[in-house]
């Protein structure tokens, strides 16, 4: 698996994509899920973990803030 925070993403630079965090597989390139952008005011994480339970962490470096991602 893989798990890429996306900040970039805008209709400027990239047309279609949305900010989130995206997880995909390694093995052939296919996003498997997507988490949006919760608000503007809050963002995208900058930086992302997985625990061993599949829960996705994303860290907020401008607002000093981590939040956790529950898979359900």
């Amino acid at each position: 698996m893989i798990y890429v925070a996306d900040t970039q993403s805008v209709p400027a630079n990239n047309p279609g994509f949305k900010q989130g965090i995206r997880v995909g597989s390694v093995k052939d390139g296919k996003v498997t899920a997507f988490i949006p952008e919760a608000s503007a005011e809050v963002g995208n994480p900058e930086g992302i973990t997985v625990d061993d339970q599949g829960n996705i962490y994303g860290g907020f470096v401008g607002k000093m803030n981590v939040r956790r991602y529950v898979k359900q």
